[in-house]
């Protein structure tokens, strides 16, 4: 693949994070994601210039962590993991990789430094610039568990695990796993998207690549342009959106969810009979909800060019072209689905399906 290929695909990924940020009124938290996709550009392109990746250097780093409330990693091109331990000082193992010319990858740096209550660890290049084509920085660090996390990578994979405050991960191509944390914010350009364990709320947004969620106790705020989109075992209320991909809820038992997709399958199961609001939407796709026996809800069924189905008795039935609705129980909580262009059915869970 020749370098301006790979230019061309990352501005187009750069321009779909800021159209995509304006429609949803969030355009500041996706510009600064926006400008990290264009500095990764001469990185990435750099390894597309012919050589291989040479290990140049390992070494480790010790900085004071007692007292300090907050670690910043900042690594432009390199994999980042990042584990929690009952500890008072951060680690720093790094391995740093060179192509092309030797000089030039050698020029680049790791810096580590304490201010205040905030621990920096930061990958630059010659005169403070943040890239140096043909440079990589490999980190790992363990670090105590309670400190306030930020990475901000371009291209590698971020690994985050037994945090037990909060995270915040931009990256702009490579995946993102983050395995226990209070609260958790993600932006991703390319790359797949893991959470699990997270006991507060979540806020993910991936341009390309699928994004994964299981067992989050918090509110959910999820959205993805072109990948799938699962959900498992969430506890709060979602709000999730697809444009090209499926999205599935999975063993949901919050009060709430709103689920939107452009083109792509809508899939709901309950881990507890409905009572509480499901509202889910898509323009070309199905919508297929397994509502557990003992669900109390109004049901309001929509397709404009698709069918209708359901397994189920519902009281105080209206038929029209297009439109089904009734009740279940005494209608305490509310099931609404609609498609422009696909079928729409609601059907009984299975016996055994839901958690006592």
């Amino acid at each position: 693949m020749r370098a301006r290929d790979i230019l061309l695909a990352l501005l187009i990924i750069a321009a779909g994070l800021a159209i995509t940020a304006h429609h949803q009124g969030v355009f500041r938290d996706f510009a600064q994601a926006g400008r990290d996709v264009a500095d990764t550009v001469a990185a990435v392109c750099g390894q597309f210039d012919g050589g291989e990746w040479r290990e140049l250097e390992r070494f480790s780093r010790q900085v004071p962590g007692a007292g300090a409330t907050s670690l910043v990693i900042e690594d432009p091109n390199g994999q980042v993991t990042v584990i929690g331990q009952a500890q008072d000082d951060v680690k720093v193992e790094a391995v740093h990789y060179g192509m092309g010319t030797t000089d030039k990858a050698q020029r680049s740096r790791l810096e580590t430094s304490r201010a205040d209550g905030e621990v920096m660890i930061k990958v630059i290049g010659p005169q403070g610039r943040v890239f140096r084509r043909g440079s990589r920085f490999d980190l790992r660090v363990t670090a105590p568990a309670d400190l306030d996390l930020t990475v901000t990578v371009a291209s590698g994979p971020v690994h985050v695990r037994d945090m037990t405050k909060d995270v915040q991960v931009t990256g702009a191509s490579g995946g993102i796993s983050i395995t226990g944390a209070a609260r958790v914010k993600v932006v991703s350009a390319s790359g797949d998207v893991e959470l699990r364990a997270i006991r507060g709320p979540v806020e993910a947004r991936v341009v390309s690549g699928s994004l994964t969620m299981e067992d989050v106790s918090g509110d959910v705020t999820a959205s993805a342009i072109s990948g799938d989109v699962r959900l498992r075992d969430l506890r709060a209320a979602v709000t999730a959106s697809s444009v090209s991909g499926s999205l599935n809820l999975e063993r949901f038992a919050g009060p709430q969810a709103a689920l939107r997709s452009t083109s792509g399958d809508l899939d709901v199961t309950f881990a507890a009979p409905l009572t509480g609001r499901l509202a889910a939407r898509t323009i070309s796709g199905d919508v297929s909800v397994a509502v557990p026996k003992g669900s109390d809800c109004a049901v309001e069924l929509q397709s404009v060019s698709g069918d209708i189905g359901i397994q189920l008795p519902l009281r105080e039935t209206v038929h029209e072209r297009g439109h089904v609705s009734g009740l279940l129980g005494a209608g305490r909580g509310r099931l609404e689905l609609r498609s422009v262009s696909g079928s729409v059915e609601v059907k009984a869970a299975p016996e055994g399906a839901q958690v006592d």
